[in-house]
């Protein structure tokens, strides 16, 4: 028996909408799942410095969608521990301060850079000060909350290596 491509494909719909397969109402109209791509180039080492531990590094954000994306929130996580309660957040001034487009200084027309338009990157410069004597992780994680939708990924390690000291 021979199928048509049109037919084969409006059942493969029909199919994958009585399986659940279709996008949420609330999701509709909106690429799914979310098209993010988060990354680290190189995971941060930690740091002591005037009584607190820093971690410095740098998280790309990818836009895959169609359509521009408006990052509302980042937040960094402790990978080892359950805990819903983020390290460090970033958010309205301080998410405008830590992001930089790839390739310019921002969107055309002087939009805040947390409009992620398609197909483009942004940098977020993460500088995270932990109190002195307080757990450092040695993986963390990411959320990113956008307008609509929030996304869990880019994990990444920590090194904790003893950096050696040229002279007091």
């Amino acid at each position: 028996m021979r199928f048509s491509r049109p037919l084969f494909l409006a059942g493969f719909i029909a199919l994958a909408g009585v399986a659940g397969l279709a996008r949420p109402a609330s999701r509709a109209g909106l690429p799914f799942p979310l098209q993010l791509e988060m990354r680290v180039p190189f995971e941060p080492t930690a740091f002591p410095s005037v009584g607190q531990t820093y971690l410095a590094y740098e998280l790309y954000v990818t836009n895959f969608a169609g359509n521009p994306i408006g990052l509302r929130r980042i937040e960094v996580l402790d990978a080892e521990r359950e805990s819903p309660t983020p390290i460090a957040a970033f958010e309205d001034g301080q998410l405008d301060a830590v992001l930089q487009v790839v390739g310019g200084s921002g969107p055309a027309g002087g939009s805040s850079p947390v409009q992620l338009a398609p197909g483009s990157t942004t940098v977020a410069f993460m500088w995270l000060a932990l109190a002195g004597q307080s757990h450092v992780p040695s993986r963390l994680r990411h959320r990113v909350v956008t307008t609509d939708s929030e996304a869990q990924v880019a994990a990444i390690g920590t090194h904790h290596d003893e950096l050696h000291v040229l002279g007091h």
